[in-house]
């Protein structure tokens, strides 16, 4: 694990957060159903409400996936409304170029969540590396933040959590969800 400076001065500039899918959204499982894009997944809904707590402060999402289907899509984008997927390619170094120039931040802004050898270049352009805690020797090696969670299982919310601390928005973040919208009336 590389030598890390305090989360605060990490995250300071961190804008966007950017993520694989498999084995970081889900437990890496991939169920087939009458062909690849018809692949069945399983995400976890408390990663999903950490992607609602990033938007509500204002962060950038993306994913970036070498597996191209239909899950990725009507999950992460129609029900999370994660603006950009780059899917499809395991070159994931130039995707990650493109999430930049398409979301108009630098890689230094970002958060990067992987978990696997195809991650390990777009981990070292990112700001902030990250993988859960069930990734692959080499990722954990450079991982600047390691989840406390396996992939599929919280690893993003515990991820997005410590991000959101380090920034000071947490408390904000999660206001919409602790305060009453009856006493808000």
């Amino acid at each position: 694990m590389p030598q890390i400076a305090d989360d605060t001065v990490l995250a300071r500039n961190i804008r966007a957060v950017v993520m694989d899918v498999d084995g970081v959204f889900t437990n890496g499982f991939i169920g087939y159903g009458t062909g690849s894009e018809d692949e069945i997944k399983y995400f976890y809904a408390r990663d999903g409400i950490g992607i609602s707590l990033l938007h509500s402060v204002g962060i950038i999402t993306g994913i970036i996936t070498g597996r191209k289907c239909k899950a990725n899509v009507q999950r992460l984008q129609g029900d999370l409304h994660i603006p950009y997927i780059l899917q499809g390619n395991n070159f994931k170094e130039r995707n990650m170029k493109e999430f930049c120039f398409q979301a108009g931040v630098k890689p230094e802004e970002c958060l990067y969540i992987g978990d696997d050898i195809n991650d390990y270049l777009p981990m070292k352009m990112a700001g902030i590396s990250a993988a859960p805690a069930d990734a692959e020797e080499p990722i954990l090696e450079i991982a600047m933040w390691v989840a406390d969670r396996p992939g599929g299982r919280g690893a993003v919310r515990s991820i997005v959590n410590r991000l959101l601390k380090a920034k000071g928005l947490y408390e904000q973040a999660i206001s919409k969800y602790v305060t009453s919208q009856e006493e808000k009336k």
